[in-house]
């Protein structure tokens, strides 16, 4: 309010209710010129008994999917929790007006599409991101075998053993300190591309062994056969996916380090472990090398962490037979994820929205639990077709399936 009408209020003796609406709406039209001119504008579909002091509402603008959409000007110390407090109760909060975000985009698209409908269409250039795209490798498969151009083989003038040659000499001898000349072949790019397999990029697997792969890790896990109690798991990290991002890391392709491991499903679980480690050791060599040529040092330390794998025992159950993959099986009005060591279902009724999820769980209580379920249900596909959610407690316990339950916390 103005000074002119703070000195009428103090001058005045009685006060009558007009005179008291008055002051009020004084102030309230006072308070909103000062929230429009001062306060941070947003906009929320919130109702006003969300509103606090801090926020002065200064217009409704419309009905924004069946809710009010409210023009609020709050004040700057306050916008935090005044926000916070919209959110809690699931309602929208936007900086900018969103029926005219909306509106835009809309129009943009629109504008999008007409271009592309209009302009002639053009195959697409070919590219090559990333090659464990299992696309473009099946793509380019044949079109390796006969454009690889691969590093020359012959003797190296420094030790005289025949070895792939980097410029004048060999890797062996340039990572002991020889420089190369000139420009060396690029070696292949291309691979063959492994079927996808759960979060994995790739597998190759045969009766002694299971090799699966993506750009950051390798498992290798030996396959249980009659009569072997313990089995052996192991995991190697693959530096090729931390630094991708760096120019000249091709060699950890997994795609180019299977072509010089050269794996094969009739191999061993010893015979592979030793050619992947021995492929890395390679392509780390030839990643320092090509580093060296161009002055940089910085990647030394490829060459001397080795790749080792990790190796730990397990017991046989505990390793998935080859050929019992994961799948879901649909209940009467829930579905049922299975796989070799767990299954888990929620309940119908279950919400995983952001402010408030609340859900109850069955899961398998041991891997052997989920085992048995697993072979029932492979048996059995359509077993719990005609089971409701209601009724799964009591039909695990009658097959003697132990589970656990558990529900969202407060």
């Amino acid at each position: 309010m103005s000074d002119e009408v703070q000195d009428a209020i103090a001058a005045k003796d009685h006060w009558s209710r007009a005179d008291q609406d008055a002051v009020e709406k004084a102030f309230d039209e006072g308070r909103r010129e000062r929230s429009a001119a001062h306060g941070r504008i947003i906009w929320t579909t919130a109702p006003s008994d969300y509103d606090t002091n801090d926020a002065t509402e200064l217009e409704v603008v419309g009905d924004y999917f069946g809710k009010k959409l409210r023009k609020v000007a709050i004040d700057p110390e306050g916008y935090r929790y005044q926000t916070d407090r919209y959110a809690s109760g699931t309602y929208g909060v936007w900086d900018n007006y969103p029926i005219e975000v909306e509106r835009l985009a809309r129009e943009k698209h629109a504008k999008l599409n007409a271009e592309r409908a209009a302009a002639p269409r053009a195959m697409p250039a070919l590219t090559l991101s990333r090659l464990g795209s299992h696309f473009a490798s099946a793509l380019l498969t044949s079109a390796s075998a006969r454009y690889s151009r691969r590093m020359p083989t012959g003797r190296c003038p420094a030790c005289g053993h025949r070895k792939q040659i980097f410029g004048t000499a060999c890797a062996d001898c340039l990572a002991k300190g020889a420089q190369p000349r000139g420009n060396s072949p690029q070696r292949a790019r291309f691979g063959n591309a492994p079927a996808h397999v759960s979060s994995w990029e790739g597998k190759i697997a045969g009766p002694a062994f299971r090799l699966q792969w993506n750009r950051n890790t390798w498992l290798l896990e030996e396959l249980p056969k009659k009569g072997k109690r313990r089995l052996r798991v192991a995991t190697m990290n693959n530096p090729g996916g931390q630094y991708a991002g760096h120019r000249g890391m091709d060699p950890f392709i997994e795609d180019n380090i299977l072509r010089v491991a050269r794996v094969s499903p009739s191999e061993s679980y010893d015979h592979v472990k030793a050619a992947i480690s021995k492929a890395m050791a390679e392509a780390a060599k030839e990643v320092v090398l090509k580093k060296r040529a161009a002055g940089d040092t910085k990647w030394d330390f490829l060459l001397r962490g080795g790749f080792d794998w990790s190796e730990r025992d397990v017991y046989f159950p505990e390793v998935m037979p080859e050929g019992l993959e994961p799948f879901k099986a649909d209940g009467k009005d829930f579905v049922i994820s299975v796989d070799w060591k767990n299954f888990s279902a929620y309940s119908p009724n279950s919400d995983f929205q952001r402010h408030d999820p609340h859900y109850s769980l069955y899961e398998s209580s041991s891997p052997a639990s989920a085992r048995k379920l697993y072979q029932l249900l492979r048996k059995e596909p359509n077993a719990l077709r005609g089971v409701s959610w209601a009724s799964l407690g009591p039909w695990l316990n009658e097959r003697k399936i132990n589970y656990e339950t558990r529900h969202s916390s407060w």
